[in-house]
């Protein structure tokens, strides 16, 4: 069924104007270069942004489990974790924005796939900056909803970073089939 979704996803045109725009705007904000090298990961020899993703998941999940198995005391730490995962969200978009400049704009399968991964991380970083944003005003419960919104969008997210990876071949780099440009 997910498998399906996403084929149809990427043969669908509807995401096409924005993955130019957004395809411009990477290009624009992270020209090639020293700095798209960087957040590419070129010095580690492989893709920084699947190394970065870890932290706000993790951050994210950490608060999650003291939302549903701790008590009032830990409201003040889940609170800090969501706004320290929002914090390490900032490294981890600039790192996926120069993957996608590298995408180019020849191949549209990877970009409508890219553009709906982003959209899924997009949706689930405003759900965790109004989760954080109820919890500083004491809504806990409010927040425990939002976050928990949050994590379904960084599960579809995930799945769609997952099949530009693993299906597309996006950041692999393996020789002359790879998407992104070798380092």
């Amino acid at each position: 069924m997910l498998t399906h979704a996403v084929r149809t996803l990427e043969r669908s045109t509807v995401l096409d104007e924005l993955a130019d725009r957004v395809t411009h705007a990477a290009e624009t904000l992270v020209p090639q270069g020293a700095l798209r090298d960087a957040l590419h990961g070129k010095q580690l020899g492989h893709a920084l942004h699947p190394l970065l993703v870890v932290a706000p998941i993790g951050l994210n999940l950490g608060a999650t489990v003291l939302d549903l198995t701790g008590d009032e005391q830990d409201r003040t730490a889940a609170r800090r974790l969501v706004g320290a995962a929002l914090v390490s969200t900032l490294p981890t978009v600039a790192s996926g924005l120069s993957d996608f400049a590298g995408l180019g704009r020849r191949d549209r399968q990877p970009q409508r796939v890219a553009v709906a991964h982003a959209g899924a991380n997009a949706v689930a970083s405003v759900c965790f900056l109004g989760s954080w944003l109820a919890r500083r005003r004491e809504h806990h419960r409010t927040g425990t909803f939002l976050s928990m919104l949050g994590l379904t969008g960084v599960a579809v997210g995930g799945y769609l970073g997952g099949h530009l990876s693993y299906n597309l071949g996006v950041g692999v780099t393996r020789g002359e089939g790879a998407r992104v440009a070798s380092m």
